[in-house]
């Protein structure tokens, strides 16, 4: 598993980075990392410190929580850790493994050894930079039990009504045209007078998670997904996806499951005016002001002609 789609798996495949701060302080209990999601199943990585006669080790465990089950369930799949040489990459540790999570047993898999801490924090070995370390993991689902959640779509192989080929960097995606042109009038041009287009610039695991929602594929639009939904959005003129993910800024938003900040940067770099007016809505103060405008240096200046508009407001 690496950073090209390589499988296809049918309940979903996510990769993320995971970057630890403060290690000298990491204990036991460790650090986590957001949340990412496949279908209805939701991943965190955790971080740790263990302790042994032989001396102390950096842990890594992968934690599944498929979202509102409540009997016993299980997945089943591949997951690999990968700890980042930012030096030398082809000296990078990955552990990698075939996995069965069960609500009965475990809900988390991976190496209480993962590597020892004083081998990591040594600069010289390329791991440790800037007070950081990277963690990048890997997972795709084959099968679940107990649950209902996403099917995925497989865009690496022709099917019955696959008439266009997309080719992203050295990933080959088989789609029909008709229901692509549907939705993007970009990609609808690229195929105006051919059934086989390339596009470039374009990561490829974000364009197999692009294609999954054109098909309709019940994918949760969430805070780790919804920055690249838009940019791809952007990208192929796809607006129903564009209002789709404003619809999950509002809510998330309102029901906060997202802080009013992140919502300023989303709407600052997406142009989205109303998750902007929202965000800013509820401000009650002008430490509520500030506490929402604390990455301001990179924000346009339109963003912060509203920002000190409001502010005028507790004069």
């Amino acid at each position: 598993m690496s950073k090209t789609i390589a499988d296809y798996y049918e309940f979903g495949r996510n990769e993320f980075t995971f970057v630890v701060n403060d290690i000298e302080k990491l204990d036991s209990t460790g650090q986590n990392s957001s949340h990412y999601a496949t279908g209805d199943i939701d991943w965190h990585l955790n971080v740790c410190v263990n302790s042994t006669f032989k001396g102390k080790y950096l842990s890594a465990f992968l934690f599944c929580s498929p979202v509102d089950v409540a009997s016993a369930w299980k997945t089943f799949g591949q997951f690999r850790i990968v700890l980042e040489n930012i030096e030398r990459p082809k000296q990078s540790i990955a552990r990698q493994m075939d996995f069965s999570f069960e609500s009965e047993e475990a809900e988390n898999r991976g190496w209480s050894t993962f590597t020892k801490l004083d081998e990591v924090l040594d600069e010289a070995n390329g791991f440790y930079k800037n007070k950081k370390l990277t963690f990048r993991v890997i997972v795709g689902v084959k099968k679940v039990e107990g649950f209902e959640t996403a099917k995925y779509f497989n865009f690496l192989e022709k099917g019955e009504y696959s008439d266009g080929t997309i080719t992203v960097g050295n990933t080959k995606f088989y789609a029909n045209k008709m229901i692509l042109s549907v939705h993007s009038p970009v990609i609808s041009n690229l195929f105006a007078n051919t059934d086989d287009i390339k596009i470039e610039d374009v990561d490829s695991l974000e364009f197999n998670e692009f294609l999954q929602f054109l098909y309709a594929v019940a994918i949760r639009i969430e805070k780790a997904n919804v920055d690249m939904i838009l940019r791809m959005s952007a990208r192929f003129d796809t607006y129903g996806l564009k209002l789709s993910c404003e619809q999950y800024l509002k809510y998330a938003l309102n029901t906060k499951q997202i802080e009013p900040e992140f919502a300023i940067q989303m709407a600052d770099k997406h142009e989205l005016k109303d998750i902007l007016k929202n965000a800013l809505e509820s401000a009650n103060n002008v430490d509520d002001i500030k506490e929402r405008f604390k990455g301001y240096e990179d924000l346009s200046v339109g963003t912060l002609k509203q920002m000190i508009k409001k502010t005028l407001t507790f004069a």
